[in-house]
């Protein structure tokens, strides 16, 4: 079997896949021209030139167009029946509280950016602890009552969702699928002291370090104690079922061997996210190489423009002999109308020089730019920049680009939301693995009062659904554009016996900002179901399907992330 001596890892066969790995990698994905795109992002240019940053620019205007600002997701049950409702109701609770928990929405931004400047951004999944998959549900490790990961978002008995970075992730040479790799792997790089003390990996004892950091103090001083790291290779092999951690500077050590706990179904806990696909490769073909062409073209037209502009500086040529250091000074000076003494006939004692800047370097920059906003679909106006009045540009002209400009959005935030879905399904596949304990839920009742439901998270596993992510604007609304909203819908819905009364009138006072209204509002006390005795998921279906027949409205609000209990 390949990659395997007597049933144990064959680690020169793995390092030599990864190699050729890295390889695949560093070519399709242009890796040689990350630092310079870092570098152009991060406005670090050369001494001398003056930059107009396209990658800030068209980085920060494709971001906030693609990501969810409030991302939810919608549960429905694939089979019939108030049981298969209720517990699609409450698992669209729990989802959704933890897509606040784990900061999917800050995830999900470093993803896209990645994906914009690299070509591909990867997304991980896992559950309670960030390193070595084995023995995941005691949670992270500690040592002497020190902790050995530090990562805020990985919380014990709780799913994660972070994004690698694309240097660190490696697929087989000439994969040209994420779901059709046999395996991956990931670089990561730990501290060798907690490499150490890791008591779930092995063959440790005599680990050397890998690098030194050294740190910078202020005043340039260096810290005392330099921290030494090690790099290992965390690799999830999808044939056999495994997952392994290997140290690539010495070969012959497996230090951890295990069944993967989180591959499901023959998936393996990584989504990839691919603007621009290359048919051939798995690597996308990133913005930034796109880019890169037009950002040092404008940059010399932008040097150059601003020599010129320093030409164009009025000097003057004077004979020496004939004026005064002091005389020439006055040029400069605050005086009106100040007297130059010169000897002999002025004209031929001084002269001014100046030189115009070509017309041409302004046509070549508006060129530039437009040859930008074409390639990656935005126009003037999506940069938040007016329209020159010269440029006369019908309504329709109008529409019509921004139709344009649409389509390419909305294809990437499509790209976006099917991450957010694959993401959210595979944590299913993970609570209803590793949670054990009952989890205690509100779901929103008749009349907008919650009610609490207690389910076992196995008994959620049971049932089949359907995910929607629900797309949230990617462009800011602001209060007065919310508030007219609110009025219409408000008027358009009041008299609509299908809607909730109660919940379309919480909506309208929390649109208008108004929340000292909430004391005008009848209280309605809990009809059934409390915190301190839920009820269970049939019988949330029995009393949901008693009040439909009597004509009260059971409505549920997907986004409201007010589950109680952690669940482990």
């Amino acid at each position: 079997m390949k990659g395997y001596v007597s049933g144990k890892p064959d680690v020169a066969w793995w390092l030599h896949q990864i190699r050729e790995g890295v390889k695949f990698r560093k070519k399709y994905a242009r890796e040689d021209m990350w630092q310079g795109w870092r570098d152009a992002y991060r406005g670090n240019w050369k001494h001398g030139t003056l930059p107009s940053n396209l990658f800030f620019k068209m980085l920060r205007a494709t971001v906030p167009r693609i990501y969810f600002r409030n991302p939810a997701v919608s549960v429905s049950p694939a089979k019939p029946g108030m049981l298969n409702w209720a517990f699609a109701k409450i698992l669209e609770r729990i989802d959704n509280r933890l897509i606040r928990d784990m900061s999917v929405k800050s995830t999900m931004k470093t993803a896209i950016s990645r994906a914009f400047l690299y070509g591909t951004g990867v997304g991980k999944i896992g559950f309670s602890t960030e390193f070595s998959a084995v023995d995941i549900d005691h949670g992270a490790p500690r040592k002497n009552g020190r902790r050995l990961e530090y990562n805020s978002l990985v919380k014990d008995g709780m799913p994660w969702f972070l994004s690698p970075s694309t240097g660190s992730f490696i697929v087989p040479n000439l994969t040209t699928k994420l779901a059709s790799a046999p395996w991956v792997a990931e670089w990561i790089t730990r501290p060798l002291d907690d490499v150490k003390a890791d008591d779930r990996l092995r063959n440790v004892a005599d680990m050397a370090p890998t690098s030194v950091r050294d740190t910078d103090l202020i005043g340039g001083t260096k810290i005392l104690e330099r921290e030494e790291t090690v790099d290992l290779l965390e690799i999830r092999d999808k044939r056999n079922g495994k997952v392994m951690i290997i140290s690539p500077n010495m070969k012959s050590r497996v230090h951890l061997f295990e069944d993967d706990e989180l591959q499901y179904n023959g998936s393996i806990p990584y989504l990839d996210l691919v603007f621009n696909e290359d048919e051939e490769v798995f690597w996308g073909v990133p913005d930034s190489m796109i880019l890169e062409p037009h950002q040092r073209e404008i940059n010399e037209i932008r040097t150059q423009q601003m020599m010129h502009r320093r030409l164009a500086l009025v000097r003057f040529l004077y004979d020496s002999g004939k004026v005064k250091e002091e005389e020439i000074q006055k040029i400069f000076g605050e005086d009106i109308l100040a007297a130059i003494k010169v000897m002999g006939d002025p004209k031929n004692v001084i002269e001014s020089v100046a030189v115009d800047i070509p017309d041409a370097l302004f046509k070549f920059d508006l060129q530039v730019m437009s040859d930008v906003r074409e390639n990656l679909g935005f126009s003037r106006n999506e940069f938040g920049e007016m329209t020159p009045p010269e440029a006369r540009t019908s309504a329709t002209e109008i529409a019509v680009v921004r139709a344009a400009t649409q389509i390419r959005v909305d294809e990437r935030r499509d790209m976006v939301a099917d991450m957010l879905v694959k993401m959210i399904e595979y944590i299913h596949q993970i609570i209803f693995n590793h949670w054990s304990l009952p989890q205690i839920v509100d779901v929103t009742g008749p009349m907008g009062v919650p009610i609490w439901v207690t389910v076992n998270p196995s008994a959620l596993g049971a049932a089949k659904y359907n995910i929607n992510v629900d797309p949230d604007s990617a462009i800011p609304e602001t209060r007065a554009v919310r508030r007219q909203n609110a009025l219409q819908a408000y008027t358009l819905l009041a008299q609509n016996p299908l809607m909730d009364p109660i919940k379309l009138t919480m909506y309208l006072v929390n649109e208008l900002g108004m929340p000292q209204l909430d004391d005008l509002m009848p209280m309605f006390p809990p009809l059934a179901g409390s915190m301190a005795n839920p009820m269970s998921p049939e019988q949330f279906g029995q009393f949901s399907q008693q009040l439909a027949q009597r004509g009260i409205p059971t409505g549920q609000q997907a986004g409201r992330p007010n589950a109680t209990g952690e669940p482990r």
